[in-house]
């Protein structure tokens, strides 16, 4: 056997070995796996009761398969017992009942779709799980470190990253290859062949290549010595040389250039963008600590230097984010992208001391606080949920009582418009309430201040926003913006309301079970392109048509212009088709055309709010 043969053997080997060295990680892997082919089996677009309870047990099991690696490697380093490897294992199997148990109680929130319904998982019940998760990772980091003879966190973390790309490689190459053949199969010998295919083959290789990621380790057992650490350890020569010799220098030089934009937004007092602030201190906080981890073992100049001056310059670069974080907070209070900037601020200063204080001896100490950290985020009170809303509840408060708008517990319209600062901090404090999910809002507060004319009628102004926030249109940019404005329709003789905005816009389908038969409505606004409205029943379609007529009609009336905001007639925004088996009529709440005067092309966002039905 050749030595490729014989690497291909190993890794494969590696892969059968996992199911006796981490048994509670790869039982919950495979379960997985079996929840994803059941769901892809079970899923025609229509939302079903099962969906819940299955997405329920697909992340238990998921966090079953993160945190048993953890737990098993803990015992095996600091024991290496029978009875605390049975301990390790169960407590994983445990996790995962636990887990679900949670879920299934207290994780689900309610929708209706398609006059339906659904239950989903929370974003916040997600978000946990995801973050418990990714603590598990880094303490199996940690604990695959152990002892300091054999290895530390450094070469723990190039160990998992090199394992992650050989699992990825593998399951790669054998999805491209099992896709290719069913492919084939189905152009040559079988054209009915059900397109599920594909994801079937998908969710087997994941599990392959998770199998390989986690038999590609060495024994972490105490008092083994295994040769394998070594090598899996090691960096290979032409990673040395990516670190040492073209990553370093292009952090070292990023770091130059952030250097110079904090000097010279200091002197001229250059207005910056709070968001790509934030996006530039994230990557480089976390790609620079990234890569001063991975050259902790490097002996050139080059990494000694790059160790030794990062640190220090993204204090520098840190301080001068403070400052503008504390000027956004100051004007638009704490909101998800603050909360968030925060967080990695404050880890990102720790981590910075900590290597200027005790250089390698501090990655642990750093992992440990990004643990903490991570579970702080998706904490009652404190988490990245919770915090921002009741601060933006209170800072609303404030505002309208500043403004002389806000008594005995509600709102009152403004006597006399306020300020543009006082209504722009209005305006954003508003949006960013109702449309944040699982806010809780005030009984002052009316969940559909999102709408135009129920903003104004409650406040008494228009929604006003920073006129920096957007760039200005040329003068010669043509188009429109209307708003569905508050008014009645009478809709006597249809028998059904369907709501299709949200989730449902854009080319998703929805169900509705009429007396004819199931009916499946489509309206499909992808691009910019004219819309289109397409209606099946029981598997037929009985309407298929864009909605070119119906803008023609919008546009005599309102010629495109230069952009600004009418009020459109609920008249104006209905649109009503007769087909040989049914009669709609679609309601918008926004409709906005463009075009651009450079290349013609025209542009349409047609937001749909509901469509009526009846059946002939």
């Amino acid at each position: 056997m050749n030595i490729f043969g014989r690497s291909v053997f190993k890794v494969l080997k590696g892969a059968l070995k996992s199911f006796k060295t981490y048994p509670a990680a790869m039982a919950s892997a495979l379960a997985f796996t079996i929840v994803a082919v059941i769901k892809i089996f079970l899923d025609d677009y229509k939302p079903a009761s099962y969906d819940f309870i299955l997405d329920c047990l697909q992340y238990s099991f998921a966090l079953g398969a993160t945190l048993s690696l953890a737990t098993v490697v803990a015992a095996k380093s600091r024991l290496n017992s029978k009875g605390s490897f049975i301990a390790a294992n169960l407590v994983g199997v445990a996790a995962v009942l636990v887990t679900f148990i949670l879920l299934y109680l207290f994780g689900g929130r309610e929708e209706i779709q398609g006059g339906i319904n659904v239950i989903y998982l929370s974003g916040l019940s997600i978000s946990r799980i995801l973050v418990t998760a990714a603590i598990s990772i880094l303490l199996f980091i940690i604990f695959t470190g152990y002892p300091k003879e054999q290895s530390d966190f450094s070469k723990s973390l190039f160990m998992i990253q090199k394992a992650f790309f050989i699992a990825l490689l593998y399951g790669v190459v054998l999805y491209s290859g099992a896709a290719g053949v069913a492919g084939a199969i189905k152009v040559l010998l079988f054209r009915d062949m059900n397109t599920k295919i594909y994801a079937y083959i998908a969710a087997i290789v994941g599990f392959i290549a998770y199998a390989v990621f986690v038999g590609y380790f060495p024994d972490f057992s105490r008092g083994v010595v295994d040769e394998r650490r070594v090598t899996t350890q090691k960096q290979p020569k032409f990673i040395e040389i990516l670190f040492q010799y073209i990553m370093a220098p292009l952090a070292l030089a990023l770091t130059v250039v952030l250097v110079l934009w904090v000097l010279k937004t200091i002197i001229t007092g250059e207005k910056v963008s709070f968001a790509q602030l934030s996006g530039i201190a994230a990557s480089y906080a976390g790609i620079g600590l990234w890569l001063h981890i991975m050259l902790t073992h490097s002996d050139s100049r080059l990494s000694d230097f790059y160790r030794r001056v990062y640190p220090l310059a993204a204090l520098v670069i840190l301080v001068f984010e403070a400052r503008m974080l504390l000027i956004q907070i100051g004007q638009w209070g704490i909101k998800t992208t603050e909360y968030f900037f925060t967080i990695i601020w404050i880890v990102s200063v720790a981590a910075m001391i900590l290597l200027i204080a005790k250089k390698e001896k501090s990655h642990i100490i750093i992992a440990g606080l990004i643990c903490l950290m991570l579970a702080v985020t998706v904490l009652p009170i404190a988490g990245y949920v919770d915090l921002p809303v009741a601060t933006q509840k209170n800072r609303l408060e404030k505002l309208l009582t500043e403004q002389e708008m806000f008594e005995d517990g509600r709102i009152i319209p403004a006597v006399t418009e306020p300020e543009q600062g006082a209504k722009e901090k209005i305006t954003d404090s508003i949006n960013f309430l109702i449309y944040e999910p699982n806010a809780g809002l005030p009984d002052w507060l009316d969940p559909n201040l999102g709408e135009y004319e129920v903003f104004r009628r409650q406040f008494g102004f228009d929604q006003t926003w920073p006129k920096d926030e957007y760039e200005e249109m040329p003068d010669d940019y043509k188009g429109i913006y209307i708003t569905l404005a508050a008014s009645s329709i009478n809709i006597e003789g249809y028998e059904w309301a369907i709501n299709i905005i949200g989730e449902n816009y854009g080319s998703i389908p929805i169900f509705l079970e009429g007396d004819k038969g199931d009916y499946t409505l489509y309206w499909n606004a992808e691009g910019n392109d004219v819309p289109t409205i397409k209606i099946d029943l029981e598997g037929r379609t009985i309407l298929e048509q864009d909605i070119s007529d119906y803008i023609n009609t919008i546009l005599e009336k309102y010629p495109l212009g230069t952009i600004e905001t009418s009020h459109g007639t609920i008249e104006d925004m209905s649109l009503t088709i007769e087909a040989p088996e049914v009669n709609i009529m679609l309601v918008f709440s926004t409709i906005n055309i463009n075009k651009d005067p450079e290349t013609g092309r025209m542009d349409y966002w047609l937001e749909p709010r509901i469509l009526y039905m009846r059946e002939k």
